[in-house]
């Protein structure tokens, strides 16, 4: 028989293999997957937890994805920034924790997102450049094209995710 503490606790099945993402802003984890492009049509195990109960986040509440067997690169960890900085990675090998750390925006973001002012070089065909913008603040984010000066915030690099 399950003690009570037992009856109250949260069962997430561990990952053998891949990347768990901790400590995502609450409501977020959804953005996260589809900025990164993760779907699970591939067969890949995801492990979503949307609003679970956190002792650590001032809300008391947090997201969580798993991802099995998937390891994710430096881009892909700026995509997560750009959305919930201070989130925490951690990569699996054999059910243990081979890797971890917390993302943050990088003061240069290089080929992550696309920028959305149709006259920008980046969106002409002929003139194969990779956007970067600069981020100008964190709190509340907002980021400049290096190109064509396009001003973006968080709320406009979500919808441009969830467009993705």
């Amino acid at each position: 028989m399950a003690s009570k503490s037992d009856s109250k606790r949260l069962y997430v099945e561990k990952i053998k293999k891949g990347t768990v993402i901790d400590h995502i802003k609450e409501g977020f984890a959804i953005s996260v997957l589809k900025i990164l492009g993760l779907e699970g049509r591939n067969g890949t195990l995801i492990t979503i937890g949307i609003n679970v109960k956190s002792n650590v986040s001032s809300s008391g509440h947090k997201d969580i994805l798993k991802v099995e067997n998937i390891y994710l690169d430096e881009k892909q960890i700026h995509q997560i920034a750009l959305i919930s900085p201070g989130s925490k990675v951690s990569f699996i090998e054999d059910f243990k924790i081979k890797d971890k750390f917390v993302v943050k925006i990088p003061s240069l973001i290089k080929g992550i997102i696309d920028c959305p002012n149709e006259n920008c070089i980046t969106n002409v065909d002929r003139e194969p450049v990779l956007t970067e913008f600069k981020v100008l603040s964190e709190k509340p984010l907002k980021i400049a094209c290096n190109y064509c000066e396009r001003i973006l915030y968080k709320e406009e690099i979500l919808h441009m995710a969830e467009k993705n």
